[in-house]
């Protein structure tokens, strides 16, 4: 039942390509059905109706990451950080999670 209402989702987002809520939307379902690609692919589309919205760029960048697409989840997380306080908590992880892939990038 889930996995039609997330396939009618999909199937209407072609016919509505610019609805970005739609999208965030379909990229969570996907990840709930334990579909990361599709899932990427989601936050992708997403990104590029609203490149600037937080959540979706620390979702998307969590997404590219587990598919090993690291400097995509790299430009992800750079550009988030520049949306968030200096003095934040979220700027702090961020700064982290950074750290981590430069680091993996360099073994």
């Amino acid at each position: 039942m889930i996995r039609g209402m997330v396939e009618n989702l999909a199937a209407r987002l072609e016919d509505e390509p610019n609805d970005v809520e739609g999208w965030r939307q379909l990229a969570r379902s996907r990840e709930v059905l334990g579909e990361p690609r599709a899932a990427a692919e989601a936050y992708t589309r997403a990104l590029e109706l609203e490149p600037d919205h937080p959540e979706t760029l620390l979702r998307g960048a969590i997404a590219a990451g587990q598919l090993g697409r690291h400097a995509l989840a790299r430009e992800r997380f750079v550009r988030l950080r520049e949306l968030v306080p200096e003095d934040s908590e979220v700027h702090r992880m961020v700064s982290e999670a950074i750290t981590r892939i430069d680091a993996t990038s360099a073994n």
